[in-house]
């Protein structure tokens, strides 16, 4: 009990950290005008109980006071403040909600540039980082929670008092009839927050045979086998066991909140009719049984808010931005520590390297061992499966080896920052990435801050063969490569992509070029052609790795 209510206090400090630092000017006026607001309602039932008080010494006995229009601009006055700024503070929130899911989403963009790529190879952290987006649409959807709940705790004290003032059973009796109803709307949140959590890989199953169902990559097998109403069936069959756990969780949770009002209702009622029977007998003022009125529904709806919020939130939102947190500050494995530059390439070598994926038994490397001298190429040939690309990323270090050295001119890459490592290495790989950018910027993504290097984007379209493309596109370099935002844009076959991505790899100043299959989607004109340009191209790299 003790952490969770430690881990509720972390995550609201989060939150007020995220909005303060999006804007601040903004958060303390929104501060400020939220707490005016949540205190006027206590003060409007106090002034318009004393308003009846006046009108009922005004009928008795006929003598007007004149302190009953002081009295009505007073209300009046709180009554116009209060909307003018309601409606400022609904515009502030808007705009600091919209600035507060920027700033997270630069920080989860941020964190997932740079996590350790094996942390997407466990599918639950895949499931993490769906959360990791809720909670951030909680944080800025809820950006005042502990303000509020600070404030409504001072207004429920303060009305619950002056209710208890006048009669001490009217409140302990009308509080009780609240707190069932109170603990049902919370396990109902809980219930439907709990379904949310366990649902998340059913959605991302669901929304994969969706996209089988509706882009491009999958329409031609599609078509040819036939896989559209199998696809639909599963999508359905998905879809339709989520709504049915979600409708039979509506269908309770409203039987049990209709329940839980009644019994609310029915202490309201109470108040009500014992407050008409004081009034008839003269031991209440009428001005007092209307404060009792406004007191049962501001206090109760108060006392409810306080409860449910305060309980949702320890048990529900606080956990959910808890893990928004932990995301956001989980601790790399592969750590760059690295200080020494790379100067001169003159060898790269594995030394007896031990390698298995994350939760896999088998290891793909085993006691590995190759030297790669400055000038070489070397050509790795092997069946699929046998760890030719995970040389490449433990090269790279998006993977760290089990056991065994990989080195770079005699020194373990450990040495160099990652930076200094990714820099001197250009590499194609089979898994091929398409953007939706132009011919230009597809080419010079390798090494942007050349992007207006013309002369060189063309180098390397003609060393890949890219060229003929480029040729025949109607903006030339600005053609954008995909349809996806102009219908201007072009769609390119696999192999022609191949060549693009060849090109990308050709473009970067690097000492060293990794190709990953390169010629698995080239027609054998292509493939030729791509071999006979190995040698011009690399005439100036320190060495060329290929796995054909």
């Amino acid at each position: 009990m003790k952490n969770s209510f430690k881990e509720m206090f972390k995550a609201e400090l989060f939150t007020y950290s995220v909005m303060f630092k999006s804007d601040r000017h903004k958060s303390v006026i929104f501060v400020l005008i939220t707490s005016i607001i949540q205190l006027m309602p206590l003060l409007s039932v106090w002034l318009w109980k004393l308003i009846i008080d006046q009108f009922t010494f005004i009928y008795t006995n006929g003598l007007l006071n004149n302190s009953i229009y002081i009295l009505l601009g007073i209300y009046l006055s709180i009554t116009v403040i209060t909307s003018i700024l309601t409606n400022i503070n609904t515009t502030i929130s808007g705009i600091l909600g919209s600035k507060c899911t920027q700033t997270l989403d630069k920080q989860i963009m941020n964190k997932i540039a740079t996590i350790d790529t094996e942390f997407y190879d466990n599918p639950e952290n895949r499931d993490i980082n769906y959360i990791a987006d809720q909670s951030r649409q909680v944080i800025s959807q809820g950006i005042t929670w502990m303000l509020d709940t600070v404030i409504c705790i001072i207004t429920f004290i303060s009305g619950i008092s002056m209710f208890l003032s006048y009669n001490i059973w009217f409140g302990i009796i009308f509080i009780c009839t609240y707190i069932p109803g109170s603990y049902i709307s919370f396990k109902n949140e809980k219930k439907m927050d709990e379904f949310s959590i366990y649902e998340v890989p059913l959605n991302r199953k669901k929304n994969y045979y969706k996209s089988l169902l509706t882009q491009s990559f999958a329409a031609k097998d599609l078509r040819l086998y036939n896989l559209t109403g199998r696809y639909k069936e599963i999508y359905n069959g998905l879809w339709s066991g989520i709504r049915k756990e979600r409708t039979k969780i509506f269908e309770e949770n409203t039987i049990s909140s209709f329940l839980a009002s009644l019994f609310s209702y029915a202490g309201i009622v109470s108040i009500i009719i014992f407050s008409v029977h004081l009034v008839m007998n003269g031991t209440m003022s009428i001005g007092t049984f209307a404060l009792y009125i406004g007191l049962s529904q501001a206090i109760g709806e108060k006392f409810k808010y306080i409860f449910v919020c305060i309980m949702c939130q320890k048990e529900i939102t606080a956990p959910r931005i808890i893990r928004l947190i932990n995301f956001l500050n989980y601790e790399n494995k592969i750590k760059d520590n690295g200080k020494k530059e790379i100067t001169n390439l003159s060898a790269i070598e594995f030394k007896n390297v031990f390698f298995k994926y994350p939760n896999c038994q088998n290891y793909v490397l085993k006691g590995f061992n190759l030297r790669i001298a400055k000038g070489k190429k070397i050509a790795l040939i092997g069946i699929n499966g046998a760890g030719k690309s995970t040389i490449v990323k433990l090269l790279l270090r998006f993977y760290e080896p089990e056991s065994g050295q990989i080195m770079i001119n005699g020194e373990d890459i450990h040495q160099y920052s990652l930076d200094e490592l990714h820099k001197i290495f250009a590499v194609c790989f089979q898994d091929i990435n398409t953007y939706s950018l132009t011919f230009k910027e597809n080419i010079a993504l390798s090494d942007i801050d050349r992007i207006d290097n013309i002369e060189n984007i063309k180098k390397a379209a003609r060393a890949s063969g890219a060229d003929k493309i480029l040729n025949n596109l109607p903006l030339g370099l600005d053609t954008d490569m995909t349809r996806n935002f102009n219908n201007e844009g072009v769609e390119l076959s696999g192999g022609q992509w191949q060549k693009v991505a060849l090109a990308r790899a050709f473009f970067k100043k690097s000492d060293f070029i990794i190709l990953d299959e390169p010629t698995a989607s080239l027609d054998p004109e292509a493939e030729d052609y791509l071999f006979r340009s190995f040698k011009w191209l690399c005439r100036d790299k320190g060495g060329h790795l290929d796995f054909p």
